[in-house]
């Protein structure tokens, strides 16, 4: 550990990195690693970076919401193969096939329903990006990731058919709305009773109005730009403007209560969820065809 810490000081001294927390625990929860380096943001006002500061999850939101649609599965109040068309009407039932002589998307009504298992999976044909989204959105005069509610942003037709493809993108954000309208409750309120309070942790959260009580503790974004310096990102955040919960990437926490969620299912300590459920859920999920759309993906990617 020593010498990553010195890494870490070095980068620091050089601008390479603002600050940063490092924590790790035993399997068994009794033995831990806890320790700050530098500063809660790269601007001009440097303020200490602290244990208990708030980071921005971003996509690490998905394991939380992976968590709380696993236990209405064990519930009984949905199933891994349900169609979620009936909890979602906003989400279109079309795929885009292709792109016609004339450079516009070709739209059919897709053969299969979505299925939960598509969502958790990314196999429903809902990425962030892809050039036949692309050119539909085009089409239509909208940007990307552009929209208040999840329905706005991500309502949108497929690029693939139903678990055919891989698709890394929104499906946990449909997820989120999916665990409201299951328990009729909010996506906050639904975290804190059911995975916060059996840990015993605190700020995990996904709605943006929450940052205001925290932004005293909030972790800035930094970038690093042409020199390999980190500096503050004045761009914006993808949460910018967003007047629901995320599900996919508007959580919110401090790392030790993230850190207690993974160390709980890590170590199956059925806290949160039946030790079947969580055998499952690090067992591979993808259909063939969604294996090898991923594993071409790598390959075009690398």
């Amino acid at each position: 550990m020593q010498a990553l810490e010195n890494k870490i000081e070095v980068a620091l001294a050089h601008g390479k990195l603002s600050g940063c927390v490092l924590q790790a625990i035993s399997g068994d929860g009794m033995n831990g690693y806890s320790r700050t380096f530098g500063f809660r943001s790269a601007s001009p006002d440097l303020t200490s970076l602290q244990s208990t500061d708030i980071f921005a999850l971003i996509s690490c939101s998905k394991i939380i919401v992976s968590v709380a649609i696993l236990q209405l599965v064990e519930r009984g109040l949905i199933g891994l193969d349900s169609d979620v068309g009936v909890l979602l009407p906003e989400l279109p039932r079309t795929v885009i096939f292709g792109i016609d002589d004339h450079g516009r998307p070709v739209l059919e009504d897709r053969d299969s329903p979505i299925k939960l298992n598509d969502l958790l999976t990314h196999a429903a044909g809902l990425p962030y990006f892809h050039p036949l989204l692309s050119n539909y959105l085009d089409s239509i005069g909208k940007r990307p990731l552009q929209g208040a509610t999840v329905a706005e942003r991500f309502g949108l037709p497929q690029v693939a058919e139903p678990g055919e493809s891989f698709d890394y993108g929104c499906s946990f954000d449909w997820l989120g709305k999916i665990i409201e309208r299951l328990t009729e409750s909010d996506l906050d309120s639904y975290v804190e009773e059911n995975i916060c309070n059996p840990l015993g942790i605190s700020d995990v959260f996904f709605s943006m109005a929450r940052l205001e009580d925290v932004q005293h503790r909030l972790v800035s974004t930094v970038k690093i730009d042409e020199q390999g310096m980190a500096v503050p990102d004045t761009q914006g955040s993808i949460n910018d403007g967003i007047t629901e919960c995320f599900g996919g990437q508007s959580g919110h926490a401090n790392l030790e209560s993230l850190l207690t969620i993974l160390q709980s299912l890590l170590s199956n300590d059925g806290r949160l969820l039946k030790p079947e459920s969580v055998t499952e859920m690090f067992k591979p999920q993808l259909s063939e065809s969604s294996r090898r759309a991923l594993n071409e993906q790598i390959k075009t990617r690398s």
